[in-house]
C-alpha cells in the first residue's frame, strides 16, 4: 500500500462515496420519511463533545480527500470491492430498518438484531474497502481513526439511548 498517492481524476475513491451518502437520500425518498431523528445529538460534555466533533470531522474528511485519492487495481483491489460491496447492504439495511421505524420507538429489529450501531460499522468496513481499493495507506489509518472514535462516539449515542428508552434499552443491549 502506497501512504500518498493524490491526483485528481475520474476513476477516484469519491465514486463509492458517493454511493455511500445517497443510500439513506435514496431510502429517505422511497419511504417518504424525514431523517432528522438521525441527526439527534447526545448530551454531552466539553470533552465529549471534542471527541465526537473530532470522529464527525474524521468522517467528512474522509470523504473530502477521497476526491484525490484515485482507486488503483492491485491484489487489494477485488477484497476491496468484496468488503465495501458487503458494507454497502448492511448499510442499505441498516438505512431501511432505521427510517421504517417509527420514531418513538426502539429500533431492535432486522440488522440491529446484531449490531446496536450497524450504520457506523457498516461505514467503517465500507471504508476499509474503499481503502483497500485505491490501495492507500492513508485512507486506511484515517480509517482506524474513524473505528477507534466511533467506538467511544457510539457509548455518548447510547447512553442517549438508555435515557429515552430506559429498560428497554438496556433489555436490548443484554441481547
Amino acid at each position: 500500500m502506497q501512504w500518498f498517492n493524490f491526483e485528481i481524476g475520474i476513476y477516484n475513491a469519491y465514486i463509492p462515496m458517493i454511493l455511500l451518502l445517497l443510500v439513506p437520500k435514496i431510502i429517505s425518498m422511497i419511504l417518504k420519511k424525514d431523517i432528522s431523528r438521525a441527526l439527534a445529538r447526545p448530551d454531552i460534555n466539553g470533552h465529549e463533545k471534542t471527541i465526537y466533533n473530532t470522529w464527525l470531522g474524521t468522517f467528512y474528511f474522509v470523504l473530502l480527500i477521497s476526491i484525490f485519492i484515485p482507486l488503483v487495481y492491485t491484489d487489494y483491489f477485488t477484497l476491496g470491492l468484496v468488503l465495501s460491496s458487503i458494507a454497502l447492504v448492511m448499510n442499505i439495511y441498516g438505512n431501511y430498518t432505521y427510517q421504517s421505524t417509527k420514531n418513538d420507538k426502539l429500533i431492535n429489529t432486522g440488522i440491529y438484531k446484531f449490531s446496536r450501531n450497524p450504520g457506523y460499522f457498516s461505514t467503517t468496513i465500507y471504508f476499509l474497502g474503499v481503502s483497500l481499493m485505491a490501495n492507500s495507506l492513508f485512507l486506511f489509518v484515517l480509517t482506524i481513526m474513524f473505528f477507534v472514535l466511533y467506538q467511544i462516539t457510539a457509548k455518548y449515542e447510547e447512553r442517549m439511548c438508555k435515557g429515552i428508552y430506559k429498560n428497554e434499552f438496556i433489555t436490548y443491549k443484554k441481547k
